[in-house]
């Protein structure tokens, strides 16, 4: 076999000379991207806008790939013309920054939920989310108010009666940090805790549920009533009745998760 020269020109692509695929992988991801939910989206009068689909796979790819800022992924779509056609911009007429912007701030979260709801049935149809193994995890979200800055001169800080007028919904909770071996450091915040239930086996999240800073026996007590609400037709029998065991079997607190699974014993 010849040596391969560098410098060599080729007359075709080196995805077709060699056989490669590099984005197949997420032709095959997007193929099974339900995006029914955005349909709502387009009104019928006025210029068609860009493609809210299409968005969706470009910002989907931007968080697989830890892409930090809008400008560095337009910036992609423009250096690789054959990854914009799999999102389905045309490589001439790609969107600017401002498009994904107005994209995520005028899109109710209710519709990007519906779309990973989607996924996650489809996920669970197919076996790659079994329902074995379960574990929950839960992390802090403090909220940008002026009673969480603590440069800012504020009277009763955190009074739990007294809500900030930033955000009313918002709740008192508490971070612990161990900066040192035995020794913990107390923050207490404004904000919200953010629930996820996952499949263990796959690491792959069920659902994740934001709601206002509680405790994890709401957790517990709840978020398993609001999965099955949610995948009704897609949990086949033995799933759904898994779920409703976790009633019955012990939990416990290790290092700020929760676990629960059918074989363990009572601790």
């Amino acid at each position: 076999m010849n040596p391969f020269k560098a410098n060599q020109k080729l007359l075709f692509k080196a995805e077709t000379v060699f056989n490669l695929k590099p984005l197949e992988k997420y032709e095959i991801l997007f193929s099974f991207l339900d995006t029914s939910a955005l349909d709502r989206l387009y009104a019928n009068t006025g210029r068609p806008p860009v493609g809210y689909e299409s968005l969706l796979k470009a910002l989907v790819y931007k968080n697989m790939k830890n892409i930090s800022y809008f400008s560095d992924l337009v910036r992609v779509l423009r250096d690789y013309p054959d990854l914009a056609l799999v999102f389905g911009f045309h490589p001439l007429k790609l969107p600017q920054v401002e498009n994904f912007s107005a994209f995520l701030a005028d899109t109710d979260n209710v519709i990007l939920q519906e779309v990973r709801n989607a996924l996650v049935g489809q996920l669970i149809l197919s076996g790659e989310i079994r329902g074995r193994y379960l574990s929950y995890d839960s992390t802090n979200i403090p909220v940008k108010v002026k009673e969480n800055n603590l440069k800012t001169s504020v009277k009763d800080r955190f009074k739990k009666s007294g809500r900030p007028k930033g955000d009313p919904e918002s709740r008192l909770g508490v971070m612990i940090h161990f900066p040192k071996p035995f020794q913990k450091e107390i923050r207490y915040f404004w904000g919200y805790r953010n629930f996820v239930l996952s499949d263990a086996l796959s690491e792959l999240p069920i659902p994740i549920i934001k709601r206002p800073v509680l405790t994890y026996e709401w957790f517990r007590e709840n978020l398993l009533k609001v999965v099955r609400a949610k995948h009704a037709k897609s949990y086949c029998k033995k799933f759904t009745s898994y779920l409703y065991s976790l009633y019955h079997f012990p939990y416990y607190y290790s290092t700020g998760w929760l676990g629960c699974c059918q074989n363990w014993k009572q601790r």
